[in-house]
C-alpha cells in the first residue's frame, strides 16, 4: 500500500526540525562558553528557593 501523496512529502521532517535544534544549541554553547555554569548556578538557585518556600510553609501561623 502506498502513502498518501502528502505524506511522502513529509519523510525526514523529524530528523531536519532536530538537527535545526541541535545546531541551534550547539551555536549557543560554542559563543558564550561560561553559559552551562550559569544554568547550573540558575537551577542551583531556583531549587534554594523551593526548598525555603517549602520549609516555610511548615511554620505558617494560623490568623
Amino acid at each position: 500500500m502506498r502513502a498518501p501523496r502528502g505524506r511522502h512529502y513529509q519523510r525526514g521532517q523529524g530528523l531536519v526540525e532536530y538537527t535545526v535544534l541541535l545546531v541551534c544549541a550547539v551555536l549557543v554553547l560554542v559563543a558564550n562558553p561560561n553559559i552551562i555554569l550559569e544554568l547550573v548556578q540558575a537551577i542551583g538557585d531556583a531549587y534554594v528557593a523551593f526548598v525555603d518556600a517549602i520549609s516555610l510553609s511548615w511554620f505558617e501561623i494560623p490568623i
